[in-house]
């Protein structure tokens, strides 16, 4: 057995204006059953916006034990939908070692920042648990 060390870090990153307030959530519990009028059709519109824009980053840095050797993989929630993924190829996961040459110290306090690496591989994602579903 090799001992790899393994760090895993996510944060689900939403722009601040989005953020929805208390004075949302009144508006929200005073418009009642019905059409939705003033301050909860914009609030019901920023949580919407919410969806569109955050991100949730997922990132695990594995270390070999001689530290110069080490992967690192990442996601963000835009990565594995079906549509409107930014790769032509479709839903994916990013891939990044020590022979990018890059500082993996660096990488992993950038991320943590909610900076996704450039260049790094792009490895198509396949979701299985449907794939029984698909066959029949």
């Amino acid at each position: 057995m090799v001992p790899v060390r393994h760090l895993i870090h996510y944060q689900d990153r939403a722009p601040s204006h989005l953020k929805v307030t208390p004075d949302d959530l009144a508006a929200l519990d005073a418009n009642g059953v019905g059409p939705l009028k003033g301050r909860t059709l914009k609030t019901v519109n920023k949580i919407a916006q919410t969806f569109k824009d955050r991100r949730y980053l997922v990132g695990h840095m594995f270390i070999m034990p001689n530290p110069e050797h080490w992967h690192f993989l990442y996601l963000d929630q835009r990565d594995i939908a079906e549509d409107k993924n930014h790769w032509k190829e479709g839903p994916h996961i990013h891939f990044l070692n020590w022979l990018w040459r890059r500082d993996p110290q660096a990488l992993w306090t950038a991320f943590r920042a909610g900076e996704a690496p450039k260049g790094a591989l792009h490895i198509r994602f396949r979701d299985d648990r449907h794939a029984a579903d698909d066959e029949e």
